[in-house]
């Protein structure tokens, strides 16, 4: 669909790095993503975004469910070959005396404003072509880690808090909340769909967004 940033949010807000070099730090991680990967697959990293992405035209179903199945593999994989590699899990969970409706909250909220602000800058006929897309997603996640990682552990992705979960159930230090990290992005995502088309966006239909999705590939 798009090249853009996605950093790996989860990392900046669990790990106590609140300095503005460790918030840079993650987002050249997100810049790795868009440049090594977006012109092959479109950069399609979290269900959340791909979900809102399908609800406004493109892509079809039948592309939408590899790309979620791949993400969801890919991150359990990622949490088989952390627990190898170290031992040991980075654990997900919201943060201490914060209640469940405070973090799925924070998770649908954030996700939402991640999604919508992929559908604008990235897949609107508006601003096909701008080059200020990664700044704005990539200042968006890294908003969410610095307000929101500490209330709801952070993940704003659904193939994270999977991947995440299924290494904290490997070490014992937890995974049950992994509903979480599914539910809320996805309601977020789904809304971040309704709200692009209020917006006044029903006009870009599928054939628009593959379109400019051709575009941002070959460029």
């Amino acid at each position: 669909m798009h090249r853009h940033f996605f950093p790996s949010a989860y990392d900046y807000a669990r790990s106590g790095d609140r300095t503005a070099d460790g918030a840079l730090g993650h987002w050249r991680h997100a810049d790795d993503h868009g440049i090594f990967g977006g012109h092959i697959s479109g950069a399609h990293y979290n269900p959340a975004v791909s979900l809102a992405a399908l609800l406004r035209g493109a892509p079809t179903l039948f592309d939408f469910l590899p790309y979620v199945a791949v993400q969801v593999a890919a991150a359990i994989a990622a949490a088989v070959t952390g627990k190898f590699i170290t031992d040991g899990s980075v654990p997900i969970a919201p943060g201490p005396d914060v209640t469940l409706v405070s973090a799925f909250l924070v998770e649908m909220l954030f996700t939402f404003t991640l999604a919508l602000t992929v559908l604008n800058v990235a897949t609107a006929k508006g601003t096909a072509g701008n080059s200020f897309y990664g700044l704005a997603i990539g200042f968006v996640v890294v908003c969410a880690a610095f307000a929101g990682g500490r209330i709801s552990g952070g993940a704003f992705n659904p193939a994270v808090g999977i991947g995440l979960s299924v290494g904290s159930l490997f070490t014992g230090t937890g995974g049950g909340m992994v509903w979480l990290y599914i539910v809320g992005p996805l309601i977020g995502g789904a809304l971040a769909a309704v709200a692009f088309k209020l917006q006044g966006n029903e006009n870009l239909d599928g054939y628009h967004c593959r379109k400019i999705e051709d575009q941002m590939r070959s460029s």
